[in-house]
């Protein structure tokens, strides 16, 4: 059996030990982890068919789409959301629409550029160059992300 006084002196030193052990605890830094810095990366979207592509950046949203027949340019700032391997940027203004999905575990994408009712002063209008007008969608298919050369006049091998 143990007398008292042990008793005392064994939870005196417990005591001491636990406090000491907090105390060296309370004087490391609290480390508070957020969400991750988002991933810049430039990607592009060259369809398979007509050579139009679109290139955008996935940390500011800024896109450019170029289609080959006859130059027509849209550029804009689109809102750009992750999610695993999926990358999709959408932008909806009142005279167009650009909506893109990236696949960047299979190098696959898609585009949807439209631009809406006919506008006589969207020839020359901020971010749209070539217009003359007319309405249009076009839908561009990117099967093998990897052979992309953002280039009208150059062929994909």
């Amino acid at each position: 059996m143990m007398n008292i006084t042990m008793r005392k002196l064994l939870l005196g030193c417990g005591i001491v030990v636990l406090a000491a052990g907090g105390s060296v605890l309370a004087q490391k830094p609290i480390v508070i982890i957020g969400p991750p810095a988002p991933f810049n990366q430039t990607i592009s979207i060259q369809d398979d068919a007509s050579g139009s592509f679109m290139v955008l950046d996935t940390g500011s949203g800024k896109y450019e789409f170029t289609r080959c027949a006859d130059g027509f340019t849209i550029s804009g700032v689109g809102f750009v959301k992750t999610d695993g391997c999926s990358i999709f940027l959408e932008d909806v203004q009142s005279d167009h629409r650009v909506v893109a999905s990236v696949n960047e575990c299979n190098q696959q994408g898609q585009a949807l550029v439209e631009t809406f009712a006919p506008n006589t002063s969207r020839k020359g209008a901020v971010g749209i160059k070539g217009a003359d007008g007319t309405p249009f969608k076009l839908l561009l298919s990117d099967k093998n992300m990897n052979d992309n050369l953002m280039d009208c006049l150059a062929e994909k091998v």
